[in-house]
């Protein structure tokens, strides 16, 4: 009688041989088959890279092949949620600069008393108005508006006004806005505007940190090893951020 597990044991090993052999063989024309692939996708990017370079380099402003433009240029009839485009923002400012109630100093002739644009930026129409001018409802083009900002030194009491200035297609009209057409107040209290440049870079500021190093600078010194002016390197200098604070910080609106 033959001995089963004896013949077994003889041919496992050569069953064993003969499966990797074909799992040898089913990897070499796996390889076989990518490495074609591989070959047939570089030699296609080489001709399109080959077919792009003789075209004509592509600039700003040139036709695409699906026969779109590419252009920076600021439209001639800014759609209602484009920006205030330069022309404008010229325009803007020569008419605050002329308006009988506003008297906007010139760039670079702005001083605390005057009355200087802090900024002004787009108008967003109502959204009923932006839907009736989509849908067609409004046969001309939709009005555009600015809000301007105006820092009034030239006011006793100084002020913050919020305006709106319009259309900008032809400016004639600038109103100062309603309560229902803003949240907050307006105007406010000069004392709570943002600090501007012609407050951080004034003399007077710089006479002040000055003071402050004559009157404690020895303890500035002890405490953080800085003082504001009588330092020998920016690094090792306090820095000063002002900013309006808190009415209730002194019980006092025009105060800060």
């Amino acid at each position: 009688m033959v001995n089963r597990a004896a013949l077994a044991q003889r041919w496992f090993w050569p069953i064993l041989a003969f499966i990797f052999a074909i799992f040898a063989v089913a990897l070499a024309l796996a390889l076989i088959v990518v490495t074609k692939q591989r070959d047939d996708l570089r030699s296609g990017t080489t001709t399109a890279a080959a077919s792009t370079s003789n075209d004509t380099a592509k600039v700003c402003g040139a036709t695409n092949a699906n026969g779109n433009t590419i252009s920076l240029a600021e439209p001639s009839s800014p759609g209602p949620f484009h920006d205030l485009t330069s022309a404008e923002i010229k325009t803007l400012r020569t008419f605050l600069e002329n308006h009988p109630d506003i008297r906007a100093a010139k760039a670079g002739a702005a001083t605390l008393s005057s009355s200087y644009i802090f900024m002004m930026d787009l108008f967003l129409p109502k959204k009923a108005d932006v839907l009736n001018y989509l849908n067609g409802t409004i046969a001309t083009d939709l009005n555009r508006s600015a809000r301007v900002i105006m820092f009034r030194g030239d006011k006793i009491p100084a002020v913050v006004e919020e305006w709106k200035c319009g259309p900008l297609q032809n400016i004639y009209s600038c109103q100062l806005l309603s309560s229902t057409e803003t949240s907050t107040k307006n105007p406010v209290e000069f004392s709570l505007r943002p600090i501007t440049e012609l407050e951080i870079g004034s003399s007077g500021l710089k006479s002040l940190l000055k003071t402050i190093d004559n009157e404690i600078g020895t303890i500035l010194q002890e405490s953080y090893n800085a003082t504001f002016t009588t330092c020998s390197q920016a690094k090792d200098c306090l820095t000063l951020y002002v900013s309006p604070v808190g009415s209730q910080l002194v019980n006092d609106v025009n105060q800060r």
